[in-house]
């Protein structure tokens, strides 16, 4: 007995600790477009790219790693970099998309980092076409500033274990500067920060998610406040799945309240319902959508703007890493003031493959 006691401990005290695991892995996706912007008064600008960058998914290159802490918590890490696979300087300007340490165990995960927002969680998951990049998608409208960005720098995020199908997320950022002259003005100041509260629940052939986001930006220049707003913003989206398709909805809602001038205050929102159809080895999508843009206080009437949308495409599984794609899609915008209307129309056809 007391040899066998006497051989653990000797190999516990010489064991090798477990090594991290270590992937590389990436996307690239090139296409064709051809756009066409055209304005109710008569002025048209068309464009059209051979090998166009990203339109079904951003072209990327990642490493990913896990480590096993043992008693069930594991450290890992994302660095992912955007990339242009059809440029010259596709390497050179590369950027982050993500890039994040993480702890998880037994309370869930917290990750540290540049990370995907709320806002584009619930849309990217619910949209009928994964909001893709063309024209046709009114939630993409949503995804401006902090942190209604795709992606959002220095956010601290902590997401609870799944549990009957839910899991509720909360995220923070601070990205702050401030310089005091010595009679205790405040000359320079850069401060953008906020707070997101995401939730989703998935049972059987439904999912559906919610976040909500406040944020809060001041700019001080030479002593005079330049930008002093808050904003909100409500996200939800919900799919079903009957087998034969799936039904989407998405809205989106944003409120700007402007400190410095009550004429900027602003009222953004889009509602948009879609339908998947797979079909053997082929997926179709199409949607559409209605917005409405509205400025408070003294507004200016060539801001309150309708905005009406729709997306039809197609994609063609070659293999599991590998598909084509085509869509088409339109996104309108009426000045309510003046009936003026700006349409936006795209046609799009592209190669998929990731590693």
């Amino acid at each position: 007995m007391k040899k066998h006691l006497i051989a653990a401990a000797v190999a516990g005290a010489f064991a090798v600790p477990a090594m991290a695991q270590v992937t590389v892995y990436g996307l690239v996706d090139v296409g064709y477009q051809s756009t066409e912007t055209k304005i109710s008064n008569g002025n048209k600008t068309e464009a059209s790219t051979f090998g166009a960058n990203g339109q079904q998914s951003g072209s990327r290159l990642g490493v990913r790693g896990e480590e096993d802490l043992g008693g069930g918590m594991k450290v890992g890490f994302v660095y992912e970099l955007g990339v242009d696979p059809t440029v010259s300087t596709g390497f050179a300007d590369m950027s982050n998309r993500q890039a994040f340490v993480s702890v998880s165990g037994g309370f869930g995960e917290v990750r540290l980092g540049r990370q995907y927002t709320g806002v584009f969680g619930v849309n990217a998951a619910h949209d009928a076409g994964s909001t893709f990049g063309g024209f046709g998608y009114l939630g993409t409208a949503a995804h401006t500033g902090w942190p209604g960005n795709v992606r959002a720098n220095d956010v601290v995020r902590y997401q609870t274990r799944t549990i009957s199908g839910f899991w509720l997320a909360v995220a923070f950022a601070d990205d702050a500067s401030k310089t005091t002259s010595n009679a205790g003005v405040v000359t320079t100041k850069s401060e953008v920060g906020g707070q997101t509260i995401t939730g989703s629940y998935t049972a059987g052939p439904l999912s559906a998610m919610v976040s909500w986001s406040g944020a809060e930006s001041e700019t001080v220049a030479s002593s005079v406040t330049t930008v002093k707003a808050d904003q909100t913003r409500t996200n939800v989206g919900a799919s079903y799945n009957l087998g034969v398709l799936s039904l989407h909805l998405t809205h989106n809602q944003l409120n700007t309240d402007d400190k410095l001038a009550t004429n900027l205050d602003t009222d953004y929102s889009d509602t948009n319902i879609g339908v998947r159809v797979p079909v053997g080895a082929t997926t179709l999508w199409a949607s559409t959508g209605e917005g409405e843009q509205k400025r408070k206080g003294l507004s200016l009437a060539s801001a309150n703007i309708d905005y009406s949308a729709f997306q039809i495409g197609a994609s063609y599984a070659l293999s599991k890493r590998t598909n084509v794609y085509a869509a088409i899609g339109e996104t309108e915008a009426k000045v309510k003031s003046t009936g003026v209307k700006t349409t936006d129309e795209g046609m799009y056809f592209g190669i998929r493959h990731s590693f």
